[in-house]
């Protein structure tokens, strides 16, 4: 099975990237969103055989048709499958030794199946998925300690991937943590970096190799991780929009709507970029609009279907009362900045140091609109915190530090990419001199 995720993951990197697809990407990131993509299309094809009762031999004789197709593809293109191999390998060497010391930290942070989220969430619906005659048995309040709405990205990989083996393993989430971890500080650099300014891709990929609770939580097998590289995927293609085809905005769509089958934060993610999105284009290129939105079509019907069909209420939503007393509570606001302000100081001050450069930096800022879609997305996330049920203090304690997990990588990449157009404008300027 692993073999043949590779190989599809090939079949769309020809198809999205080689076959008449403009986007001025390198070699490494058309790899990485390759990976993303394939990954998705097989959780599409799982969730689709599991919500409609297929046997999982279809799966299986789905994916050997799509690498069928994927011959054809090498054979009426006369591409060498070594030729593919050779495209696809970074040419850059500086990201190795980057790659070993992030290894280093993430085995030492690592610990089997993960923390107490991965085992009694993540890898417990993944169990459940594994067995597709029962797998809704877990699909009931009863055991509402286990958040049986959640969207099931990460369970059907982890699945996928049992299903594969014939068995429960606890290698297979640990692995997938780690190539997440990884995914994300080669995308960071791979994103940042350019032929005569590749320090600013090496600095960029050290929050992420030193700030430990960063590391931590990666290591932690949570959901939180994968949805931040999907939500930095997504903040790079909103940044390379202009003068893009239409089979660009497809794969755009494609790629955010990913983050609503991974959380339920992911939905209000591709809600705010998709809106930002409108904003830019609407008076000028309308079509594009339509591609995006025809792109993400596929998960938007799963996320629905899901939650309209088979999900039970989420808790949140079920246990809410005095909302409008919650909202003017003062108090209320004082707490949730003063453990914001805490967590940042204890647990993630590196990025106290990016607010103050991107603070120093403002007037340099070309980044509208990923600004515009962090700063809305953590709002809403404290929104949450003001009206949910749960007791404040203790809902501040258990999601405070994962939810600022999940934009971590996108505000490292807002800054760096601000501080690289500040550097080159300065040298430019200087030259003029």
């Amino acid at each position: 099975m692993i073999i043949l995720v590779l190989l599809l993951s090939f079949l769309l990197k020809s198809l999205l990237f080689y076959v008449n697809f403009n986007l001025n990407f390198n070699s490494a990131l058309k790899t990485i969103i390759s990976c993303i993509v394939s990954i998705a299309v097989l959780v599409l094809i799982y969730t689709v055989h599991l919500f409609f009762g297929y046997d999982f031999t279809m799966f299986f004789q789905i994916l050997i048709l799509l690498n069928v197709a994927y011959i054809i593809l090498i054979w009426r293109t006369k591409r060498h499958i070594l030729l593919i191999i050779r495209n696809v390998k970074p040419k850059f060497s500086i990201i190795y030794p980057i790659i070993l010391i992030a290894s280093y930290f993430f085995l030492k942070a690592s610990q089997p199946w993960g923390k107490w989220d991965a085992w009694a969430i993540w890898n417990l619906h993944a169990k459940f998925l594994f067995f597709e005659n029962e797998w809704t048995n877990f699909l009931t309040n009863s055991i509402s300690w286990t958040h049986p709405d959640y969207p099931l990205m990460l369970p059907s990989i982890i699945a996928i991937i049992w299903k594969s083996i014939g068995e429960f393993n606890y290698l297979v989430p640990a692995i997938i943590a780690y190539m997440i971890y990884i995914g994300l500080i080669i995308t960071i650099y791979a994103s940042i970096s350019n032929k005569n300014l590749k320090i600013f891709g090496l600095f960029a990929t050290l929050p992420l190799l030193f700030d430990f609770t960063y590391v931590s939580q990666s290591a932690s097998q949570y959901a939180d991780t994968l949805l931040s590289f999907v939500i930095l995927i997504s903040m790079i293609f909103l940044v390379n929009i202009k003068k893009k085809s239409k089979i660009y905005f497809l794969v755009f769509g494609f790629v955010a709507s990913i983050s609503m089958w991974i959380k339920n934060e992911g939905i209000a993610f591709f809600f705010l970029i998709s809106l930002i999105l409108v904003i830019l284009l609407f008076h000028r290129a309308k079509y594009k609009l339509l591609y995006y939105f025809l792109g993400a079509l596929p998960f938007i019907a799963v996320v629905v279907y899901f939650k309209l069909v088979l999900a039970p209420s989420n808790d949140l939503v079920e246990e809410s009362s005095g909302i409008i007393n919650k909202v003017l509570s003062i108090e209320r606001y004082l707490i949730i900045g003063k453990y914001l302000a805490k967590t940042l100081l204890y647990d993630y001050p590196l990025i106290l140091l990016l607010i103050i450069l991107n603070v120093f930096f403002w007037r340099t800022i070309e980044l509208k609109p990923i600004g515009l879609v962090l700063i809305s997305l953590f709002l809403c996330y404290l929104c949450i915190y003001l009206i949910t049920p749960k007791e404040l203090y203790w809902h501040l304690k258990y999601s405070m530090y994962r939810l600022i997990q999940q934009l971590y990588p996108s505000f490292i990449y807002a800054t760096f990419i601000n501080l690289q157009q500040w550097y080159m404008k300065a040298s430019v300027k200087q030259h003029i001199q």
